[in-house]
């Protein structure tokens, strides 16, 4: 009895340093956004087959058709919001080394987004308590004069599955991927750090399919939708 008291009692205090934990930070609120200097970046989608070697292999038709449907939904985002589309023609048309910081600025930005989707679906904690703690270390002065932007949205959408072997190592505590991630930043420009950023882990059997993937991106974007008709200048 006296053992099964203590495990109660151990319990209870979990719960109550869980309670007191500081609650992670999805959205700054010192920043406010100008719809107008904002610019919708091309999204990163990927459809892979994970094998029990834990080797990718990618589905790039599945995944060009997602992307489709995916920068559809974020072009319809854009225009009722006043923000600005960067489209491929407008990558191409970059000399050189814009084209170097743009894309070191992307490989950053997917950092991120993975890093921040894991604190908020739970799968790691970083120690961090808001959004704000991910920060660019080179200036963003560069990528703000390329993007002519104040702010960047970047959105991921990630469909992942697994062969039967891989499958049977997940059932003996092996590391599993997500199967289905769709997560968003945007991104200030001025400093460098994340303004909002949201996550959803498996709240799909998986994203191939074009409609479900641009469901997905619709989810994700009404909190920022909700966010940016509070704090956008007038």
């Amino acid at each position: 009895m006296r053992g099964r008291t203590s495990a109660i009692g151990l319990a209870v205090v979990a719960l109550a340093l869980m309670a007191c934990a500081p609650t992670f930070q999805t959205r700054r609120t010192d920043v406010r956004v100008a719809l107008e200097r904002l610019v919708v970046l091309p999204p990163f989608v990927q459809d892979v087959l994970v094998d029990a070697q834990d080797e990718p292999t990618p589905d790039l038709a599945t995944a060009a058709a997602t992307e489709a449907a995916v920068r559809g939904a974020l072009r319809r985002f854009a225009v009722a919001h006043g923000a600005r589309v960067l489209e491929t023609p407008d990558l191409a048309s970059y000399p050189s080394a814009a084209h170097e910081t743009f894309n070191a600025f992307y490989r950053w930005a997917q950092r991120t987004i993975a890093g921040t989707a894991a604190q908020i679906t739970g799968r790691h904690d970083f120690h961090l308590r808001s959004v704000a703690d991910w920060h660019l270390e080179e200036d963003p002065a560069p990528i703000a004069a390329t993007l002519r932007a104040e702010t960047a949205l970047l959105v991921v959408v990630s469909n992942t599955r697994r062969t039967f072997g891989r499958q049977l190592q997940g059932l003996v505590g092996a590391y599993t991927p997500w199967r289905a991630l769709c997560a968003a930043c945007l991104f200030s420009l001025t400093d460098g750090r994340p303004i909002w950023c949201d996550a959803r882990a498996d709240a799909w059997d998986e994203l191939r399919d074009p409609v479900t993937a641009a469901a997905a991106v619709r989810e994700i974007l009404n909190g920022l939708d909700a966010t940016m008709t509070l704090t956008a200048r007038r």
